[in-house]
């Protein structure tokens, strides 16, 4: 028995022995601390990783980030290569960037499309589509890093209609979600049987927060304002579904419908009126109660416009000069937000005085006819946009030919273009008719050569004049 202890403590000895004599692996930090290309190449990595490497040029960065493993591998054991293992990697990475470079040079429209449609979310919202897109990018981004670039070409136009398709799925599902919402749930509570008009409305408004989308992606802010119109609407209607529910609930009579309308009318104007006459004809109250609080408004007005007088009578000169300067100034600032609007293929802007022409050439109309194109539904909604920076301005849309065909013809298309440009601007743009007129010059006010195509082409063109009296 003591003859086996013995054997074991002196196994035991020995196996301390060996492992004291053979090297002792270092830890990750230990070798970061030594061999510093490693720690180089760990950063490199990391900045590969947020620069998306893996992605634009995968190959190549899945091969550095297998020598950093080799690199971390060789340093546990002290090896001497492991300094070259190191600047390998990094080599590598290095000729990662260049190609990840290339690829989103060639890959130019797709990666802002791409870009566009994380912004609204699809990677989120569409994660299961996206994802699709992603694995069909990496696909022509390995086709570039074998050099394939003409085959990858060849991918550009589906992927980027891909990502176009998620960037407009996902704008309309955060854009008008809340109001589907709550449209959805007014149908299950059947609303729709006690206030069908106004939800009708609402669904009216989700479906002009939709076409607008659809028909220009960019004015995001217009279909908000739809959305929460179409919000708006189907809140109330679940308002008044509500009071009709009561109504039936208490048992209320015709005569205690109106009383309790009428004890709601008290109760609003009781501030200005504590003796409303409901004695007399209905029509007759309410624009009693209108009159009073529009005279009510209209001292107010009164008393606010002689307020400013006097403030703008005690004004120095400087400043005077300071607030004409600062309008001098808002209308530049007004100009140079309209010229970036559109893009030269679009229209030209000019500033004249106070007042702002915008010549739009790209207008596509169909030969003869006046029509207006789906596809210049954008360029009409950057218009709408541009006045809309104008409150108040009068607006003058005149159209214009070439020298193409009779004088009778061209002044006939001129008018029926300006006019189509004027309805659209009105029922779509929702401007003031009263504030909008047009006119058609035929070929009457030439701005190039009739001599050229591309002086025939500028002629061709529908101007809006935005007449800015309030400046």
């Amino acid at each position: 028995m003591k003859s086996v202890k013995k054997i074991i403590i002196f196994s035991s000895f020995l196996m301390l022995l060996s492992s004291c004599a053979g090297p002792q692996k270092l830890s990750q930090q230990a070798i970061f601390e030594q061999y510093p290309g490693i720690a180089t190449l760990k950063q490199l990595l990391d900045k590969g990783k947020e620069d998306e490497l893996m992605l634009f040029a995968p190959a190549t960065y899945q091969e550095a980030v297998e020598t950093y493993e080799q690199a971390i591998e060789s340093g546990k054991s002290r090896s001497a290569e492991t300094p070259a293992i190191a600047q390998k990697g990094q080599k590598e990475l290095s000729r990662a960037q260049s190609i990840a470079a290339q690829s989103k040079d060639i890959l130019e429209e797709v990666v802002i499309a791409r870009e566009k449609a994380k912004k609204a979310n699809a990677d989120q919202v569409k994660k299961a589509a996206f994802g699709e897109a992603e694995d069909e990018l990496l696909t022509l981004t390995r086709l570039i890093e074998a050099n394939r670039i003409s085959k990858a070409r060849e991918g550009r136009a589906d992927l980027i209609r891909q990502y176009s398709a998620l960037e407009l799925s996902a704008v309309k599902e955060t854009t008008a979600a809340k109001a589907r919402g709550a449209i959805l749930v007014a149908k299950k509570q059947n609303i729709d049987r006690l206030a069908p008009k106004t939800l009708k409305l609402a669904e009216e408004e989700l479906a002009l927060a939709t076409s607008t989308l659809e028909a220009d992606l960019d004015n995001k802010e217009k279909a908000d304002r739809h959305a929460e119109k179409a919000l708006w609407h189907a809140q109330r209607a679940t308002e008044i579904a509500d009071i009709i529910t009561n109504f039936r609930q208490s048992d209320y009579s015709s005569e205690d419908i109106v009383l309790w309308y009428q004890q709601q009318v008290a109760k609003i104007v009781e501030p200005l009126e504590k003796n409303v006459i409901f004695n007399q004809n209905n029509k007759l109250v309410v624009n009693s109660l209108n009159a009073q609080i529009h005279n009510l408004i209209q001292e107010n007005h009164h008393l606010a416009a002689s307020l400013q007088a006097s403030k703008d009578a005690s004004l120095s000169a400087q400043q005077q000069t300071e607030a004409v300067k600062r309008r001098n100034q808002a209308l530049v600032a007004k100009f140079n937000f309209v010229s970036k609007l559109f893009s030269a293929d679009e229209a030209d802007v000019y500033q004249q005085g106070n007042n702002v022409l915008i010549r739009a050439h790209g207008f596509s109309f169909p030969t003869g006819r006046s029509e207006i194109m789906s596809n210049n539904f954008g360029l009409l909604n950057k218009i709408t946009e541009a006045i809309n920076q104008f409150p108040g301005s009068k607006v003058v849309i005149s159209g214009h030919t070439d020298n193409q065909g009779g004088d009778a013809a061209n002044f006939s298309l001129s008018q029926a273009r300006a006019q189509k440009v004027a309805k659209f601007l009105s029922e779509v743009g929702k401007l003031n008719t009263k504030n909008l007129s047009w006119v058609g010059y035929g070929k009457t006010r030439p701005v190039a050569s009739n001599e050229t195509s591309s002086g025939r082409a500028a002629n061709r063109r529908v101007e809006i004049l935005i007449v800015n009296e309030r400046q």
